[in-house]
């Protein structure tokens, strides 16, 4: 992986995990979205972002859409990694057990949203203190 990230410019892409009426994933139509996406011209995928139903699937089948979204973008364009959700010590294990080769970024929400946290509290309170912030996700 990139620690660089300015090459994620442009138009990005939050993949949608198809469902069949069962609630599988539905593999085929995830290539069908992945490969209109990429002759559309997008600049990269984020699999398992938002719209991903990151939040209703387990570890196992949210890296295997993140694989699936890789093997078939077949490194046509970056893919992003999602990753989110309330168990911040259980994220960063997942994170780093991760095999991410084909990953060219990870996405975490909640880091994110402690960025804009630290902005908001400097803005109302002054000087943050943003190192508490830091020491939670290290």
């Amino acid at each position: 992986m990139k620690s660089n990230y300015s090459f994620l410019k442009g138009t990005g892409v939050a993949l949608i995990t198809p469902f069949d009426a069962n609630g599988q994933i539905k593999f085929e139509d995830l290539s069908k979205i992945i490969e209109h996406c990429i002759a559309g011209g997008v600049d990269y995928l984020v699999s398992m972002g938002t719209t991903g139903e990151s939040a209703t699937l387990s570890y196992e089948e949210r890296i295997s859409v993140i694989q699936h979204t890789i093997k078939i973008s077949n490194n046509r364009i970056p893919v992003v990694a999602g990753f989110g959700g309330n168990n911040t010590l259980e994220l960063v294990k997942e994170i780093q057990i991760l095999n991410t080769e084909g990953i060219s970024a990870i996405y975490q929400a909640a880091l994110l949203i402690t960025n804009l946290l630290k902005k908001v509290f400097s803005t109302l309170h002054g000087n943050c203190r943003t190192q508490s912030f830091t020491d939670h996700y290290l």
